[in-house]
């Protein structure tokens, strides 16, 4: 799956695909000029449907391959840039 789509610098511009509007899906991100949030597109593909079948007619027609490519380059900066808190490990049962 070919989805580069860099600019000079090799980074993505998500506000080209992306954008956050408080008045739109209650300011969740969604691709820019559409209501389909990003996390949408995410499940799709954690579910392991293919770009190309997202992008189909049956899905989300008016979305490009490049908007995917945006899903996923959001969600890695997102992971990168994240602060988290540990796990809790769960505790084992003492009954017998």
């Amino acid at each position: 799956m070919s989805l580069k789509k860099k600019d000079k610098e090799g980074t993505m511009n998500l506000h080209q695909y992306l954008s956050v509007d408080p008045q739109i899906q209650h300011g969740k991100p969604c691709f820019r000029g559409t209501r389909i949030p990003v996390y949408v597109v995410l499940e799709l593909l954690e579910g392991g449907l293919e770009p190309k079948k997202i992008v189909g007619k049956d899905y989300y027609p008016e979305l490009k391959l490049e908007h995917i490519q945006a899903a996923l380059h959001f969600a890695s900066q997102y992971a990168k840039h994240l602060e988290y808190t540990p796990f809790n490990k769960p505790q084992r049962s003492s009954r017998r």
